[in-house]
């Protein structure tokens, strides 16, 4: 069954059905519908159960968005519970692409001093796989030759302004493709987004590197 690990800031929120999402999770408590690790102790060191998608977002709302950690929902409802998530927050979707050369080296932009995976918003009347090669073309200047798997979804939420509240946040869905591409494509960042450099890195290095969770995700999606 799905699992939708939304990101926020330096954590995740997890939303499934699944034995598996319960590994390495330092479990304190769980009911019928509901597994939490630390995180979700209020200040009162009180376990609040969350069902609904409701709860959640008041939850996240009383936290201003801030999470202390990996928050785990193990609920049989969780299709339900993540589709009436999307509905309560700006719900924008983007494309992006995990581009390998012959040399088994990943395109890679830096950005913020962070590697990571070229992407961006899909526009209208494009298909997911036009706009993941698009991005890929505006931000790198390299020319997709063939793709030959996805999409894959990954979901961040975040602020667009400085005030955490729920009407400036948005729930973005990414969804990347595995992508083939030329190594003697020539490199070139696409300044006006803040990209500093593009570059390929080798395969085996880019778990190494520093760049985000959710990237790392996707690596482990198409890799492993």
């Amino acid at each position: 069954m799905q699992i939708y690990k939304v990101f926020i800031k330096n954590f995740f929120v997890a939303i499934g059905y699944c034995p598996h999402l319960m590994k390495n999770v330092d479990l304190i408590s769980q009911s019928c519908s509901c597994i939490f690790c630390s995180s979700s102790l209020d200040d009162e060191n009180t376990m609040t159960q969350i069902s609904t998608a409701s709860l959640l977002c008041n939850y996240l709302i009383f936290n201003s968005y801030n999470l202390k950690g990996n928050l785990i929902i193990h609920s049989i409802h969780c299709n339900d519970i993540f589709q009436n998530l999307k509905q309560k927050y700006s719900f924008i979707i983007s494309a992006g692409g995990v581009v390998l050369n012959e040399k088994d080296e990943v395109l890679m932009i830096l950005k913020n001093n962070i590697w990571d995976l070229p992407k961006g918003k899909k526009d209208m009347l494009e298909s997911d796989s036009e706009a993941a090669v698009r991005e890929v073309n505006e931000e790198t200047n390299v020319k997709i030759a063939s793709i030959f798997d996805g999409p894959f979804s990954t979901y961040h939420m975040y602020s667009c302004s400085q005030e955490q509240k729920q009407n400036n946040m948005i729930l973005k869905e990414t969804k990347w493709f595995l992508m083939h591409a030329d190594s003697k494509e020539r490199l070139r960042p696409q300044l006006e987004e803040c990209i500093n450099d593009v570059a390929w890195i080798p395969k085996k290095q880019v778990f190494q590197i520093k760049t985000y969770d959710s990237v790392k995700l996707v690596f482990e999606y198409f890799f492993n």
